[in-house]
């Protein structure tokens, strides 16, 4: 999947105060290096993401079967579907069994839920009220990671490439490719400060002990 648009052509250029297209090709290719240098770093996309059927593993679940971590961040959940084994048939789980945690009054402003969890006491019609062990057992369709791009990153990524654009023109290092440990060299001028926005949106792995 492309990285979703942080920094766009049209808005660096305006950032840049660049009026013609003498630089279009070099400048669409940074924003684009700068575009995927941001998932690099964060390990997510961090905007709105839609998805249809996604299928997750019911042994990454916790809490005895209760809870299954979601990193990309979920919104809302239309459809939740599980199946009792791999390969099995799959039940739709009713509505209101399924919870988004955290919920509103513990989530950061504008950020969505990471946690899907069932419901301590199900509907009668639930046939499976807990995530059990399997390999896409889960069904999953809904609105999935951030309402929007928020605007803090939008500003570190088109500063990066304003910043790796003047840096070239004067005489800098090509930031194309990759450095002794693997990552972009575009990297090198992101800030500290925007580094640090960047950062933010990162996902943290949660280790089990």
């Amino acid at each position: 999947m492309a990285p979703l648009n942080y920094a766009t052509l049209g808005s660096v250029k305006t950032r840049l105060g660049i009026t013609d297209t003498t630089d279009d090709t070099l400048l669409t290719q940074l924003v684009a290096d700068v575009n995927a240098a941001i998932e690099d770093i964060t390990g997510r996309a961090i905007g709105p993401l839609t998805i249809t059927n996604e299928l997750l593993d019911g042994y990454d679940a916790m809490e005895d079967g209760r809870c299954l971590l979601y990193p990309k961040g979920i919104r809302s959940i239309t459809t939740l579907e599980t199946a009792s084994t791999t390969g099995g048939t799959f039940a739709t789980v009713p509505a209101g069994d399924v919870f988004l945690r955290p919920n509103a009054a513990y989530q950061q402003p504008d950020w969505p839920a990471f946690e899907i969890w069932m419901t301590d006491i199900q509907a009668s019609s639930n046939t499976l009220p807990v995530f059990l062990p399997g390999y896409a057992n889960i069904r999953l369709t809904g609105a999935a990671g951030w309402a929007a791009i928020p605007s803090t990153l939008t500003k570190a990524a088109e500063t990066t490439v304003a910043r790796w654009f003047v840096a070239r023109n004067s005489g800098g290092e090509d930031a194309e490719g990759s450095d002794d440990v693997g990552l972009s060299r575009v990297t090198q001028y992101i800030s500290g400060e925007d580094m640090a926005t960047i950062r933010r949106y990162a996902w943290r792995t949660v280790e089990i002990v």
